[in-house]
């Protein structure tokens, strides 16, 4: 039986004009520090689909939750994970004040007992006020 972990990790960039080649994938202390945002799963930053937890066939989900812990008004997008086997809601533009959080499901479908690993690109809008 495979032993591994399947990982779903954030990334964070500052506009929606970032081209891939620039983004950087920031530890959480570094994302709250530059941007005030927290990305968490069920068991801290990110979300783990946790090996002999789940099985090739099924469907699996956890909350990844958005948290601004800034003092402003964050807007953000992310982008769909790029793989076959993680599944969101389509992006549409959250807007949260200071304090206020947003969850998102995050869906694991597996095909076989293998490892897989994938991340979303959240993209800031600092300054846009639309």
């Amino acid at each position: 039986m495979d032993t591994s972990n399947n990982n779903f990790n954030t990334m964070t960039a500052t506009s929606l004009g970032e081209s891939a080649s620039s983004i950087v994938i920031l530890d959480p202390k570094e994302r709250v520090r530059r941007y005030g945002l927290e990305c968490l799963g069920p068991a801290g930053d990110g979300i783990t689909f946790v090996a002999g937890t789940w099985r090739p066939g099924g469907e699996y989900i956890q909350k990844l939750v958005f948290r601004n812990v800034s003092t402003s008004v964050k807007k953000f997008k992310y982008k769909l994970p790029r793989t076959r086997f993680f599944f969101m809601a389509y992006p549409e533009v959250i807007t949260l004040s200071p304090g206020m959080s947003q969850e998102v499901d995050v869906i694991f479908r597996p095909v076989e007992h293998d490892p897989y690993d994938d991340s979303i690109l959240v993209k800031m809008r600092e300054g846009l006020h639309r």
